[in-house]
């Protein structure tokens, strides 16, 4: 009578565990790995990230600044360090609006990517790519997962933009 409850235990303790790796960040889905730095297409230089939402702008700023270069190096674009000069300048936007919908505040959010030219010529205001990412609801760039999601969008539609 007692082995069947062990067993039972075991497995329910195994299963607990388990699912606690999963929650903390160690999907497979979320590595990034110099594997990816094969066959690079380009580089790019970060240039400016603005955040534009009522609180908490400077951390959702150093986020973007931080996950950026991931997202492109998923696409086979290197973002190169600021002292380095590249032939495309990458301006990251992020917009958060709250507005009122019956009885309840909702958020309208955006991120933005556009890639122009870098050097001479890069005084034209038209971005020789862009991709733009939006949403509305009970969302925030505040939130991780909502902001990774919104920037690896946005980083997709620009990246295959400029392939074109």
């Amino acid at each position: 009578m007692k082995r069947p409850r062990f067993k039972y235990l075991f497995l329910w303790g195994t299963l607990a565990v388990l699912s606690g790796c999963v929650s903390s960040g160690f999907a497979p889905g979320n590595s990034w790995s110099s594997k990816n730095r094969s066959k690079l297409i380009g580089a790019l230089e970060l240039g400016d990230v603005s955040v534009d939402k009522p609180a908490d702008r400077t951390s959702v700023e150093k986020e973007i600044r931080g996950r950026a270069p991931l997202f492109f190096l998923e696409r086979k674009y290197l973002l190169v360090p600021e002292e380095e000069r590249a032939p495309y300048r990458v301006d990251i936007r992020a917009i958060e609006r709250e507005y009122i919908s019956g009885w309840k505040t909702r958020r309208s959010v955006s991120v933005e990517v556009f890639i122009r030219q870098n050097g001479e010529g890069a005084g034209d205001p038209v971005p020789l790519a862009s991709g733009r990412a939006a949403g509305t609801g009970n969302i925030s760039l505040s939130a991780s997962p909502v902001l990774d999601r919104f920037l690896r969008t946005a980083v997709k539609r620009a990246a295959g933009a400029l392939k074109k």
